[in-house]
């Protein structure tokens, strides 16, 4: 499956000459719900979450993707307004997880602890898949990763491979971007990635591909 993730220009060129996404944070996610979607009762099962959340995120992160680049939304929010870029990539379906987007939080589990396995499970799907309704434009995808050893910086990364395959580069209507400082940061990726300038379509609201060579030197 080919799947799209939104960036500025100046981390996207860096992923590029690095070959590795920034993992993120599942405590700092833009979404303060993510992870705490179900609708929790009492004082003690929100206690209860707010502490699962924090033990994911000290051995977890993940990556966000698209399914779809052709949204102004989400350049607009998430490539520096349509400045940045958008990276695809071909990733193995079994590692990935489809957001589920509702417009109520789900229930708690009616039944008392200790939860069977399958109740259990079920809540941890609907914590970790299920997103607000309004969200749903970003039509996302989660790839989860196991932190292994930070960069000096303190952050964690993911390496291009053949589950992360770098297939296509699309660079935003605005960015100022020329086709030859891609190539320079994708340096030996170039012969094997499209590189495709983007645009406003003229008759609806969506972002296309610019054909015409020339308007990208």
């Amino acid at each position: 499956m080919i799947l799209y993730y939104f960036v500025n220009q100046e981390f996207g060129l860096k992923d590029l000459r690095e070959k590795r996404l920034k993992i993120s944070d599942i405590v700092g996610l833009n979404d303060p719900f993510d992870f705490l979607s179900v609708a929790a009762p009492t004082k003690a099962d929100r206690k209860m979450l707010l502490e699962w959340r924090q033990g994911m995120a000290s051995d977890h992160g993940l990556i966000c993707f698209s399914r779809n680049w052709h949204s102004p939304v989400q350049w607009g929010h998430y490539a520096d307004r349509h400045q940045g870029l958008c990276l695809g990539f071909e990733i193995n379906n079994s590692h990935l997880h489809q957001v589920n987007y509702v417009q109520s939080r789900p229930a708690w589990p009616e039944i008392p602890q200790p939860w069977p396995l399958n109740t259990k499970q079920r809540l941890i799907d609907q914590l970790l898949y299920t997103k607000f309704s309004h969200w749903s434009y970003e039509d996302e995808y989660r790839l989860f990763t196991s932190k292994e050893s930070p960069d000096p910086d303190g952050y964690y990364y993911a390496d291009f491979s053949d589950n992360l395959k770098l297939k296509k580069v699309l660079v935003g209507a605005r960015s100022t971007l020329t086709r030859s400082d891609l190539c320079s940061a994708l340096g030996s990726l170039a012969k094997d990635v499209d590189a495709v300038k983007v645009r406003l379509a003229f008759r609806d609201f969506r972002i296309v591909k610019q054909r015409k060579a020339l308007e990208w030197r």
